[in-house]
């Protein structure tokens, strides 16, 4: 072998060394670059963890805040409301006090009022019933007395007058409970009129039903008293004076003379 091809291969060998030992170095430098890179990574990552970290305790805080704010809003806002509640409690209080009295006051007003023309009314209505009352006694007296005396004539013509005094009997019934029922409606109605003023409403009204019920019986037995002195004695009359000639010409007197209102 020649000195030239040793010093080619020498030189080989020596470029081979050198590139083994770059790479060697690139290799090593790689290495320590990913090491690097991996705990830049891991700095950067716990950085991130820590800034997120902080960032949610800051909103939390944040919330927190807000919260108690919202809170202490709200509790002054209930405290406002329920100020505003009493006092219009209070003032409703004292509006109805007012209402009350005014209506007190009217109540009084108009009961005096109206204790005044219901006196006045019962007054009218007592002597109206008292003028009527000796109306309708005059009328069935002299009824009754005609009617006496028609029994009179009739058995002094020889007739026979049981029914007719039956009926007129009956009849004096009639007008007896007539009597008594209106008297019984009018001391109902006289004390109606004491009781008109300084007494209780329910009390009063429960006089004045009283009061016309009474009023419809003493009308239905003025109903009654009309009816039977149509149906029964005129009719009766009538057939006995159709048994004296002399009597027929006085028989549209004597029935319009016995009318009643």
């Amino acid at each position: 072998m020649t000195s030239k091809k040793i010093f080619a291969i020498a030189l080989s060998l020596l470029a081979l060394a050198y590139v083994g030992l770059a790479y060697a170095d690139d290799s090593e430098s790689g290495d320590e670059q990913n090491t690097n890179q991996e705990q830049q990574g891991e700095t950067d990552k716990k950085q991130k963890k820590k800034e997120w970290e902080q960032k949610r305790e800051d909103a939390k805080q944040e919330w927190e805040q807000k919260r108690e704010g919202l809170k202490q809003e709200w509790e002054t806002a209930r405290e406002a409301a329920k100020d505003i509640r009493e006092k219009i409690k209070d003032e409703f209080a004292l509006r109805l006090e007012e209402k009350k009295k005014l209506k007190e006051e009217f109540k009084e007003k108009f009961t005096e009022e109206r204790c005044t023309k219901i006196e006045e009314k019962i007054a009218e209505r007592t002597a109206h019933f008292d003028e009527r009352k000796g109306k309708h006694q005059k009328i069935y007296s002299n009824l009754v007395n005609r009617v006496n005396k028609l029994i009179t004539r009739f058995k002094a013509a020889g007739l026979t007058t049981t029914t007719l005094e039956g009926y007129l009997s009956e009849l004096q019934t009639k007008i007896d409970k007539f009597k008594t029922d209106y008297v019984a409606y009018i001391a109902k109605l006289q004390e109606s009129k004491s009781l008109t003023c300084g007494h209780a409403e329910g009390e009063f009204r429960a006089i004045l039903v009283d009061a016309r019920a009474l009023l419809k019986i003493v009308h239905a037995d003025a109903a009654d008293i009309r009816t039977y002195i149509r149906t029964v004695i005129f009719p009766e009359i009538r057939v006995l004076k159709a048994q004296i000639p002399e009597e027929q010409d006085e028989e549209s007197k004597g029935d319009d003379g016995a009318s009643t209102n």
